[in-house]
């Protein structure tokens, strides 16, 4: 509808919620299959790739950040910023 403002709000998955914990826990680099393997040891039932998926979210809201590696090319990780458990 014309003039009616979008809420662009959405909710956090449980998935989601755990990632975040899970990064809350560290502020060095941590390579994405070492989350996943967290998220696994914590009992969820979680693909790699919707880790990924989950990582593009955050990155998309400005709750992680990439990590560049000394050769200039992106790393498979991410550092959680502070503050990032908001969600």
């Amino acid at each position: 509808m014309v003039g009616v403002q979008e809420d662009r709000r959405r909710r956090a998955s449980a998935r989601e919620r755990a990632l975040v914990a899970v990064l809350a826990e560290g502020t060095s680099f941590r390579p994405v299959r070492q989350l996943h393997g967290a998220l696994r040891r914590r009992g969820l039932t979680i693909s790699l790739s919707t880790v990924y998926r989950r990582l593009a979210v955050l990155l998309q809201d400005g709750q992680v950040d990439l990590v560049y590696g000394a050769n200039g090319k992106l790393g498979t990780g991410c550092i959680g910023r502070a503050g990032a458990s908001t969600i």
